[in-house]
């Protein structure tokens, strides 16, 4: 299970008991990893679950989405799949 939080409070008691370049650098590598899961977005479908940063790149879901709708849709899906 990844659990990037519990790792955080972790390392913070380890460094405060102990100084570390080793964990210092894992300890800013996890909070840096919190900060950007914090703009993940999820999606699911029957087939696939998408996840993105949502503040990376803001209007990407909606775009994805409509050509996403769009391929989905077209009657001849033996096409799509031979593509």
């Amino acid at each position: 299970m990844n659990r990037p939080d519990l790792a955080v409070q972790d390392w913070k008691k380890a460094q405060s008991i102990h100084r570390d370049a080793d964990v210092q650098t894992a300890l800013e590598k996890a909070e840096r990893d919190i900060r950007e899961e914090e703009n993940y977005r999820e999606n699911e479908s029957a087939h696939f679950q998408l996840r993105y940063n949502g503040a990376a790149e803001p209007g990407w879901h909606a775009t994805f989405c409509t050509r996403w709708k769009g391929i989905t849709s077209r009657s001849n899906r033996a096409e799509l799949l031979a593509a």
